[in-house]
């Protein structure tokens, strides 16, 4: 918590742990200042997926040193796939009509919300065709996420680091979406660090990211 009254002090972002240090004769925005909470219960507010579990499992996929465009064949559970032009196929995959989902969006964390059986076949990688209770599923490449840019805006700002602090205390609960986005040191997990990160991007201080440099802690 150090960290985060430190950050708070220095940008002037009020939290339940800096709101002492507001005398009465300073106005600062309503938007900035944050109620206290119970932080006891601040981990009772997580979403129901640990996006840490996905991101592992496709780190380890894109390590297992398949040679892109060149067939190969693995086993998930009781299913084949067959790699080919990068895409994970499920053997049974005949050319039936899929659903088709963006990779990282918002569709495909709610599929995993609602199957989370289905992590085991999203983790051979970023795309793949695979079959499950009948339907047929295609996970697509899209764009990936602007990191930083936590609340969507299209610019990473001082808003971003906000959020992040806010959800660190409880206040706030970020989206499956919004995790990814704010998990700016590649830690899969948020915490202050990230915040801090996106404060030396916004001042110059770095140019970019380590999860987007591959540089993480």
């Amino acid at each position: 918590m150090d960290e985060i009254v430190r950050l708070g002090k220095l940008y002037g972002i009020i939290t339940p742990y800096t709101s002492f240090l507001v005398t009465e004769d300073e106005n600062l925005p309503p938007a900035l200042v944050m109620d206290s909470v119970d932080f006891g219960g601040a981990e009772s507010g997580r979403i129901a997926i640990d996006i840490s579990v996905v991101t592992d499992g496709l780190k380890g996929a894109d390590n297992q040193g398949a040679t892109p465009t060149v067939s190969s064949i693995k086993t998930v559970g009781r299913k084949t796939f067959i790699l080919a032009d990068d895409v994970w196929t499920d053997t049974v995959y005949t050319d039936q009509p899929t659903v088709d989902i963006i990779y990282g969006g918002g569709q495909y964390f709610d599929l995993l919300a609602a199957h989370p059986e289905l992590g085991k076949y999203f983790a051979l990688g970023q795309q793949l065709i695979v079959e499950y209770d009948g339907t047929y599923y295609r996970v697509l490449l899209g764009a990936g996420p602007l990191y930083g840019d936590v609340n969507f805006d299209g610019a990473i700002d001082i808003d971003d680091a906000e959020m992040i602090l806010q959800a660190i205390v409880g206040l706030i609960t970020l989206t499956a979406e919004q995790q990814l986005a704010a998990d700016v040191s590649g830690e899969n997990r948020i915490t202050a660090f990230d915040a801090s990160l996106i404060l030396q991007y916004i001042e110059g201080k770095i140019s970019e990211f380590p999860i987007e440099a591959g540089e993480t802690r």
